[in-house]
């Protein structure tokens, strides 16, 4: 057994016992082949106290950047699209925040007995120990907008970089004419300006 196997079958191990209280199963497995992690996660219906169960997010950027792109594949139920959100709560008692892969049900969904989602992506169990999803349903509504369910869950260790940003064609006509200028301006002299020599 490689020493990443091992690693798997222990974050395997961790999430049945660790992460039991959660209303979130959660499973990771690695293709040698593609180089892919698969993140599953499985959300038992009859643990959740309302069918109007509209968000289940992951958390896949620390940084809040909300142009981070999709997973290579990702998957759910019927009924369920999955959208790139920042936010999340800051909370004390919380503190679940970044950027989250998130789907969110198109319609309330009733007599499913189990929600599944899944992705892939190219990086390994996060092993910082940090809140990494919440559960969000319209009945926790409230003055705090409060999720229904967070925690930790086996989710990947994901830091995206944002490329620099292009400059706008305004930005790059207005930086030309600002040289053209300076170098205008260094070429001229006044001749009160000159000292004799």
């Amino acid at each position: 057994m490689t020493l990443l196997r091992a690693c798997v079958a222990g974050l395997l191990w961790l999430s049945s016992s660790v992460f039991a209280a959660s209303l979130v199963t959660s499973g990771v497995t690695f293709d040698q082949q593609s180089g892919l992690y698969t993140y599953r996660y499985s959300i038992d219906a009859t643990d959740l106290p309302s069918p109007d169960f509209v968000e289940f997010a992951i958390l896949a950027e620390h940084g809040g950047d909300p142009l981070l792109p999709r997973p290579p594949s990702y998957g759910s139920n019927t009924g369920w699209r999955l959208q790139i959100a920042s936010g999340g709560w800051y909370r004390e008692d919380i503190n679940v925040n970044g950027t989250f892969y998130m789907w969110s049900g198109l319609t309330p969904v009733t007599g499913v007995a189990q929600y599944d989602f899944w992705f892939t992506s190219t990086e390994a169990p996060d092993t910082s120990g940090q809140n990494n999803y919440f559960i969000w349903a319209s009945t926790t509504m409230g003055p705090e907008n409060l999720p229904l369910d967070f925690g930790m869950v086996i989710g990947p260790n994901i830091h995206y970089v944002a490329p620099p940003p292009v400059p706008e064609p305004a930005s790059a006509v207005l930086l030309v004419l600002g040289l053209a200028a300076l170098g205008g301006a260094w070429r001229y002299r006044s001749p009160s300006a000159t000292l004799a020599t």
